[in-house]
């Protein structure tokens, strides 16, 4: 997956099929700090605010069953 793909996947809340284990493996693995970085950059390179990435966020974990990042959006 390469950064424009995640930032991709972080703005529209879509994960191209070819990224899915490599995005997953990101929800469940990558330190938290990583995590939050890439969403705040997502969100200031593209003026989408923080919020939704989030929401994005906590619907493509509980769509790949992550419970580790649900609920961080609220």
């Amino acid at each position: 997956m390469t950064p424009e793909r995640l930032k991709t996947a972080l703005l529209t809340g879509k994960v191209a099929p070819d990224d899915e284990a490599t995005f997953l493996h990101f929800l469940d693995e990558a330190p938290l700090s990583v995590v939050f970085v890439a969403g705040q950059q997502a969100a200031q390179q593209s003026g989408v605010p923080p919020s939704q990435i989030w929401r994005n966020i906590d619907q493509m974990a509980a769509a790949r069953s992550s419970i580790r990042l649900r609920s961080m959006a609220e």
